[in-house]
């Protein structure tokens, strides 16, 4: 209640103060669906590794419950990264950019599954929001930050 209250009082000042004028609300849901996504990678972590381990390693296990090897889940991961990379670059970005929003997108992506895993299918609004946005504000400020 009390969080909810400060995001109420929150309201009532900057509208008072500024008008109508939203302080940043996507760009810091933004920031949440990527710190989402880093906390669910964060706790996959021994996972994430005992799968990279086992598709490098060609081991074979006696009881396969899984639908896809993780040999070939590497490679569609791969080659998807690939292919994607590959057609920005034909559409006009730099390796930096494709880089950064690789990052972004993926890191978003896995937030929004994990909300959408533990809270069900109409439990997100994402629609004003992408990593393309974000990536434009981020480098604006850091233009900002280098003319200071």
């Amino acid at each position: 209640m009390g969080l909810l209250s400060f995001g109420k009082a929150e309201r009532v000042i900057r509208l008072g103060m500024l008008g109508h004028v939203e302080l940043y609300a996507s760009e810091r849901a933004g920031g949440a669906w990527i710190a989402v996504g880093l906390l669910a990678l964060w706790g996959t972590r021994r996972h994430l590794c005992e799968a990279f381990r086992r598709a490098l390693s060609h081991e074979v296990r006696e009881e396969r419950t899984d639908p896809l090897s993780y040999q070939t889940a590497l490679f569609g991961f791969l080659g998807g990264l690939l292919l994607f990379s590959f057609l920005s670059f034909k559409a006009g970005m730099t390796a930096g950019a494709i880089g950064g929003f690789i990052c972004l997108y993926l890191v978003m992506s896995i937030g929004v599954a994990r909300v959408r895993a533990e809270f069900g299918p109409p439990s997100h609004e994402i629609l004003a929001l992408d990593p393309g946005r974000l990536m434009t504000l981020l480098w604006a400020l850091a233009d900002w930050a280098r003319l200071i």
